[in-house]
Parts: C-alpha cells; sequence; structure tokens
C-alpha cells in the first residue's frame, strides 16, 4: 500500500506529539480523516491569527498519502 508513495520508511508515531507541543502551542490537532482535513486548517489557520499564536496539525502518513477533493 505505502511503496506507491514513495516514502524514505514506514514506521508508527511513537510520540503523543499533541501533548509534546501543548506547553508552545495555542492549539493543536491529530487529523482523524482525509475528509476534515480541510475544516481543521481553516480552524487552525483561524485560531492562529485569533489568538496571536503557532498551532500544530499532524497529519499521519495514511492521510498524507490520501487523496483530497
Amino acid at each position: 500500500y505505502f511503496k506507491d508513495f514513495c516514502l524514505r520508511q514506514l514506521g508508527v508515531q511513537e510520540a503523543n506529539i499533541n501533548e509534546i507541543v501543548k506547553s508552545i502551542t495555542v492549539y493543536s490537532k491529530t487529523v482523524a480523516s482525509s475528509k476534515s482535513i480541510q475544516d481543521d486548517m481553516k480552524y487552525l489557520t483561524q485560531t492562529a491569527f485569533e489568538h496571536k499564536g503557532p498551532v500544530w496539525l499532524d497529519v499521519p502518513i495514511d492521510i498524507q498519502g490520501a487523496e483530497i477533493e
């Protein structure tokens, strides 16, 4: 499945990145599905400008390789 994406490596996320960046961001989220990524991006952009701070969007590898309309 992943060989079609020309990935350098395969593996699972070992750390909970949202907990790691919690103290240095105004908001962080892991994308749950490719269908929600546009709404997630819109919300994070709005949050970053309203709260004037960094945001973090974690996009899992399976969603990075998904087609989005």
